[in-house]
């Protein structure tokens, strides 16, 4: 059964409660089977003897539900002869997720497992691990504790990661097997419940060694590249949007930013990216989301550049990591409309049109808008919700060129694209 907000007061109680608020005699939770009582009502912040108003409950609300813990929260206000009673209704989300995928792409198949757990010990702490295979071994683990200590929270995390990539010069494409080995370790602070800071430090060991290359080619790559990196982060959240099940409501901005430092005494190489996210129901069964993200990085004339042109980040129909470049321009737009939807499952349609442009390395603010560069892609697609399970969407997605270029594809993914 959907849970649908509900107010029970005495008509004489609302405007006080609207205005300087009421004293709460007493608070109960419904629903909780996972999770633990105690780090339910300290993340709420309503306690008997507190003061609320009904702002300050619906903002308790958005928060919770912001939790992986849970798929939807409503609270519910009784006056009784001894005062205002505050019961909360949750539903909880099962939050224990194994994954398993199978694929193929440049002719390597690829196969991947994993469990992550999001809400561990019942106190909304996320643990995982997972393990690819794609002719070579790549493997992650992370811990994330939110909640640490009142509002400071910590996460730390290791990434093996071995891959076969495309760089480019100009025209030439060459293929590289590429390596990152990782620990991140990650300190944030919520001083609101709708702000969030970090600061991370990042040590990591990456190298490139050139494989597939066109013989007149070669000499515009670097044969190798092994190269120890700190990278030290400072990033911050802003949480408006919040979601009520599968669907989304309300603006978020993400903004992250880097600065890199090499064991050769290089130059720092810095990288900011923001992206803005925008979410608005249309009726019962529909849900309009737009994103726009921009980023820049120090503009070296590099083939490894950071912001890449890839069909699961940036342009659906595209291919994947076909470009690369120092700055990008991304604008994506999609209509979700449910065609099905009960207590277990949720089954949508999806139309979006993505647009995006990109700075070359070495290249000017004026790439920007080169025809050359600008990609306008449009398509269709459909998700599958189980709407039981924290953040478990599978989506397939074809786009294909509006500009004529007849560059098209399919791309499937976990998750909503944005």
């Amino acid at each position: 059964m959907r849970l649908i907000f509900s107010l029970s007061l005495f008509l004489l109680s609302l405007p006080a409660l609207r205005a300087q608020g009421m004293v709460l005699q007493s608070v109960e939770t419904e629903g909780l089977k996972r999770t633990h009582p105690g780090f339910f009502y300290g993340i709420a912040g309503a306690s008997p003897g507190d003061t609320v108003t009904w702002e300050a409950l619906e903002e308790m609300r958005r928060w919770l539900v912001l939790q992986p813990a849970f798929n939807a929260v409503a609270y519910h206000l009784d006056t009784t002869d001894s005062g205002l009673h505050l019961r909360w209704e949750t539903d909880e989300a099962k939050t224990v997720l194994p994954y398993a995928g199978l694929w193929s792409s440049n002719d390597i198949t690829t196969v991947i497992g994993g469990l992550s757990e999001f809400n561990f010990l019942g106190r909304g702490i996320s643990v995982g691990a997972y393990y690819q295979y794609n002719l070579r071994h790549s493997l992650g683990l992370f811990y994330r504790h939110p909640f640490l200590v009142g509002k400071l929270g910590a996460e730390v995390s290791y990434t093996l990661w071995n891959s076969y990539e495309p760089l480019y010069k100009g025209p030439a494409t060459a293929w590289y097997d590429y390596s990152n080995s990782s620990l991140n370790a990650t300190a944030f602070f919520t001083p609101t419940r709708r702000q969030e800071y970090q600061v991370g430090i990042s040590l990591f060991q990456e190298g490139y060694r050139l494989g597939t290359v066109a013989e007149e080619d070669r000499p515009l790559f670097p044969r190798e590249l092994d190269i120890g990196k700190l990278g030290i982060r400072a990033n911050h959240f802003y949480r408006g949007a919040v979601p009520h099940y599968f669907y989304w409501s309300g603006l978020s901005v993400d903004t992250y930013s880097q600065v890199v430092l090499d064991e050769l005494g290089s130059e720092p190489f810095y990288i900011i990216r923001q992206a803005w996210k925008y979410y608005r129901r249309t009726g019962k069964r529909g849900n309009w989301a737009l994103r726009f993200i921009w980023g820049l990085s120090t503009n070296v004339n590099t083939p490894f550049a950071p912001f890449a042109l890839d069909n699961h980040i940036s342009i659906r129909g595209v291919g994947d990591r076909i470009d690369r470049g120092t700055g990008m321009l991304t604008l994506n737009t999609e209509y979700r409309y449910t065609l099905l939807e009960n207590r277990q499952i949720g089954l949508q349609a999806v139309g979006f049109v993505d647009a995006g442009s990109w700075r070359l390395p070495g290249g000017t603010f004026s790439d920007f808008a080169d025809p050359e560069i600008i990609r306008l892609h449009g398509g269709v697609g459909g998700r599958f919700i189980l709407k039981q399970f924290y953040n478990t969407v599978f989506s397939a997605d074809y786009g294909h060129s509006l500009l004529g270029t007849g560059v098209g594809g399919f791309v499937l993914g976990l998750g909503q694209y944005f």
